[in-house]
C-alpha cells in the first residue's frame, strides 16, 4: 500500500494527510469511538470537550468572592440613569459605553491571578465586555485613568503590592465572599435602591 493510500486497518476508511506534513489526521471513527468511550467512564464532558472534573470547594469559594465583589464594584460605580430611573448603569472605565449594570465586567488594572489585589478596590473598575475580555482590559488607558481618579501613588501601590504573595485558601475566599456580600447590602440600604442582582 503506498503511502498517499493510507487507510484505517479497522474501518478501512482513507486517511487525510496534513498539509505539508508526513503526519495523518486520525480515523475520524476511531476518535469517535474513543470519546465515546471516555464519555461512558466520566472522563469527558461531552458537551464542553473538557476533563469532567468537579471543583475543589477552594474553587467554589473563590467563584463566590469573585461574584460578590464584581457585583459591589460595579454597584459602587453605578451612574443616574436619565432615561429609565429604576434600571442601573455604568460606564465602561476605558471606552465610556454605558452598559446596564447586569451587562458589563469587573475589570481589574492589575490581573486578578495576582491574589493581593484580586480583591482591592482600587484595583477594580466596571469594563465592557469589549474591553475587557477582547482588549485585554486595555491597560494603559485603565492606568491613566486611574491615575486621574487616584493619584499616581496609590496606582504604583497596587503594583507594587501585585509582586506580593497573596492568600489562595478557602477560608480567605469565603471572608471575601461575605465581606462583599454584607458591602452591598449597607450600600443598597445607603442609596435606598433595591438589590438589582437579586432579580437575576
Amino acid at each position: 500500500m503506498s503511502e498517499s493510500n493510507k487507510v484505517c486497518p479497522k474501518h478501512n476508511i482513507k486517511l487525510r494527510r496534513k498539509h505539508n506534513s508526513n503526519m495523518y489526521y486520525p480515523c475520524p471513527r476511531c476518535a469517535y469511538e474513543k470519546a465515546t468511550e471516555k464519555k461512558e467512564e466520566g472522563m469527558y464532558n461531552w458537551k464542553r470537550g473538557s476533563s469532567g472534573r468537579k471543583k475543589s470547594s477552594k474553587t467554589k469559594a473563590m467563584d463566590k468572592a469573585d461574584k460578590y465583589f464584581s457585583r459591589y464594584i460595579r454597584l459602587l460605580h453605578t451612574m443616574p440613569n436619565v432615561q429609565q430611573k429604576d434600571i442601573l448603569v455604568c460606564k465602561c472605565y476605558t471606552c465610556g459605553a454605558v452598559k446596564d449594570i447586569m451587562d458589563i465586567d469587573n475589570g481589574h488594572f492589575v490581573n486578578r491571578e495576582h491574589k493581593t489585589v484580586r480583591f482591592h478596590e482600587d484595583n477594580a473598575r466596571p469594563q465592557c465586555k469589549h474591553c475587557n475580555r477582547f482588549r485585554s482590559g486595555k491597560h494603559n488607558i485603565f492606568e491613566a485613568n486611574l491615575i486621574k481618579e487616584i493619584g499616581e501613588d496609590r496606582v504604583a501601590h497596587i503594583k507594587a503590592l501585585g509582586l506580593e504573595p497573596g492568600e489562595d485558601n478557602e477560608i480567605f475566599y469565603n471572608e471575601m465572599a461575605d465581606k462583599y456580600r454584607l458591602k452591598i447590602k449597607e450600600l443598597c440600604k445607603e442609596r435606598g435602591i433595591s438589590n438589582p442582582f437579586n432579580k437575576a
